[in-house]
């Protein structure tokens, strides 16, 4: 769940891994969450998705080590 307008989250989910609502509409995003709620078959398609995109673009180890390397300079 994330805002439009809320710093790259929504070009993540792209409305196959998440919900975006409208920035600040705090009824839409307890809609949103009520939704999820209500329809657990939802709820995990867009958590699978959301995983399934995560690890095309990063692993944890890699981003350790590029932290480490990162702050090591």
């Amino acid at each position: 769940l994330c805002f439009e307008q809320a710093g790259g989250i929504p070009e993540f989910t792209d409305n196959d891994a998440g919900i975006t609502v409208p920035y600040l509409d705090l009824e839409a995003m307890a809609d949103a969450i009520l939704r999820l709620q209500q329809d657990p078959s939802l709820k995990k398609r867009l958590g699978d998705r959301a995983k399934e995109k995560l690890a095309q673009y990063t692993d944890g180890p890699s981003i350790v080590s590029e932290l480490m390397a990162y702050f090591e300079s």
